[in-house]
C-alpha cells in the first residue's frame, strides 16, 4: 500500500512538472477571450450615459391619502401623476411631466393639469372637471431616505409633507 502512495505521488509530481515546462497557451486563442472582456466596459458606459436618472427613483410614493406616482420618460425627463383622495368617492388628479435635474434630484414642471373626479359605489368613474392647466412646481427626491417633497405653486396642498417610497408588492 504505502508503494502505491509513492508511484501515485510521483505520478503526480511528474505530471506538475511536466505542465510546469509546457508551452503556454497560444496567444491567438487568448485574443478572443480579451475582446469579450473590453465590450462589457463599453457596453456599460454606453447604458450609463443613456440612462435616464429618473431610473433611481421611480414608483411611488404615499402620504396620508395622497399618492405619487413616477416613470422615466426619454432621455431625462419624468411623467409624474397624483391622486389625492377627497372621500372614498371623489379624488382630485394632477399629471404632469418636467426634467430632471440630476445635481438637484427635482423635477420642476409647468405643465400641471388638475382635474375632480368623482367615482360610482362600483369605483366606476362618473365625472371628470378639469380645474386648472399650466400648472407649476418641484418635486425633489432624497434617495438616502427613499423620499420626495411636492411644491405645487398654485394651492401649496402639499407643503410640508414628505412622501414615502412604497415598494413594489411581488
Amino acid at each position: 500500500m504505502k508503494q502505491l502512495k509513492q508511484i501515485l505521488a510521483a505520478t503526480m509530481l511528474a505530471g506538475a512538472l511536466s505542465a510546469c515546462g509546457s508551452k503556454p497557451a497560444e496567444t491567438p486563442a487568448e485574443a478572443p477571450a480579451e475582446t469579450p472582456a473590453e465590450a462589457p466596459a463599453e457596453t456599460a458606459a454606453t447604458a450609463e450615459e443613456g440612462q435616464n436618472p429618473v431610473m433611481n427613483v421611480v414608483g411611488d410614493y404615499q402620504a396620508d391619502r395622497c399618492s405619487v406616482h413616477v416613470e422615466a420618460q426619454d432621455k431625462d425627463g419624468a411623467l409624474i401623476t397624483v391622486h389625492w383622495g377627497s372621500s372614498a368617492t371623489e379624488s382630485s388628479e394632477w399629471t404632469m411631466s418636467g426634467t430632471f435635474d440630476a445635481e438637484k434630484h427635482t423635477v420642476y414642471y409647468q405643465d400641471g393639469v388638475k382635474k375632480n373626479v368623482v367615482y360610482d359605489a362600483d369605483g366606476k368613474m362618473t365625472s371628470e372637471e378639469e380645474v386648472y392647466v399650466g400648472g407649476h412646481g418641484t418635486f425633489t427626491f432624497n434617495a438616502e431616505n427613499n423620499t420626495m417633497t411636492w411644491e405645487e405653486d398654485q394651492e401649496k396642498i402639499a407643503d410640508g409633507m414628505v412622501f414615502e417610497f412604497v415598494p413594489a408588492v411581488q
